[in-house]
């Protein structure tokens, strides 16, 4: 059954279309809300993409994260893993990165309406350099949980993510990429060896005496099938 019919909207100069519907946000044409599991998310479906698909991996990783859990999402849109470390996983605090305005306005308006903006801190830009200015790093707490939900890959942020992790006990990376069904514990090797190496050289530029480093993939979770012969997973 069909609830909603969405038109594109002629761009052209001479267009006579309403300019209402060019709008973003609440109350425009495309603004919906999708309530998944009791988590209500909003978003304009002509700015922002949205996936039932990962609602399984969404779950999981919010019962994974822990209550006094201090957590860094460094590509949030527009809240899929934040709302649920938040929600399920009672998480002390999440620090949710983003750069897309539209993707922005729609995180924070389900921070809102889920009721948990006093537990949220929305860092707008790139989270490589957003979350390098933050108080909790000065104080050299970091985090115990960090979020890098990119496909295809979230490579490019392995090395700030492994850099703003506990400095005393470590932390969790749940990484996620696409990866060729026969290639699954190759990739996993692959990025366990990364992971260390990248690890060592961030305590080197630290001046710290660190000669060796235990990197563990503890779960590989396919999340979907993401195109023929390709899996969309998280480690």
């Amino acid at each position: 059954r069909v609830h909603r019919v969405a038109k594109k909207i002629n761009d052209n100069e001479n267009s006579n279309e309403d300019d209402d519907a060019l709008k973003s946000g609440p109350g425009s044409i495309g603004w919906i809300t999708i309530t998944e599991q009791g988590i209500k998310q909003s978003f304009d479906l002509t700015k922002v993409m949205f996936s039932r698909g990962n609602i399984s991996e969404k779950i999981r990783f919010g019962k994974l994260v822990k209550k006094n859990d201090l957590v860094l999402d460094m590509y949030a849109g527009i809240g899929y893993y934040t709302l649920p470390a938040l929600i399920y996983g009672k998480a002390k605090h999440v620090y949710a990165c983003e750069w897309n305005p539209d993707a922005i306005l729609a995180l924070k308006y389900n921070i809102i309406q889920n009721g948990v903006d006093d537990r949220v801190t929305v860092l707008e830009g790139d989270s490589r350099a957003t979350i390098m200015n933050e108080d909790i790093l000065r104080d050299g707490v970091g985090f115990d949980r960090v979020s890098l939900g990119l496909l295809p890959s979230s490579e490019g942020g392995w090395r700030t993510a492994v850099s703003v992790l506990n400095k005393k006990r470590g932390g969790w990376l749940h990484i996620h990429g696409n990866v060729p069904v026969t290639e699954k514990q190759q990739w996993c090797l692959w990025a366990c060896q990364q992971l260390s190496k990248i690890y060592l050289d961030v305590q080197k530029c630290d001046d710290q005496c660190v000669d060796h480093v235990l990197v563990i993939c503890y779960h590989l979770e396919r999340v979907k099938s993401f195109a023929p012969k390709v899996d969309y997973l998280a480690a």
